[in-house]
């Protein structure tokens, strides 16, 4: 017997260790997994925003062709306005919500 310990107590407490440790990696391999797949599906929606914030450039672009004054003032306070309800509804900060809200607003307007 090496170190005093008696063999059967010392297989039992390796063998609990053995399993402890198939069981962490099993658990770390399902929230690998699961972690993997929340990116994806982030990543998917952050090319959808992009691709939506396109499409809204692209808009305010056509509509200052027809009318520039399209993106005055007015306009940043009723998407303000909207952004701001929205924050309400969902419990946002509603002053992260308005940096966003004139962040897409400057980003439009310079489509000019």
């Amino acid at each position: 017997m090496r170190g005093g310990m008696v063999p059967s107590f010392r297989s039992a407490k390796h063998g609990a260790r053995k399993r402890r440790r198939r069981v962490s990696l099993i658990y770390f391999h399902s929230t690998l997994s699961v972690m993997t797949t929340i990116r994806d599906r982030l990543e998917k929606i952050d090319e959808d925003l992009l691709r939506l914030l396109g499409d809204r450039v692209s808009l305010c672009e056509e509509a200052q062709e027809d009318d520039p004054e399209f993106m005055g003032p007015e306009s940043l306070g009723d998407m303000l306005a909207q952004w701001d309800a929205a924050a309400d509804e969902h419990g946002w900060n509603p002053a992260l919500t308005a940096r966003l809200c004139k962040g897409v607003y400057e980003l439009c307007k310079a489509a000019e």
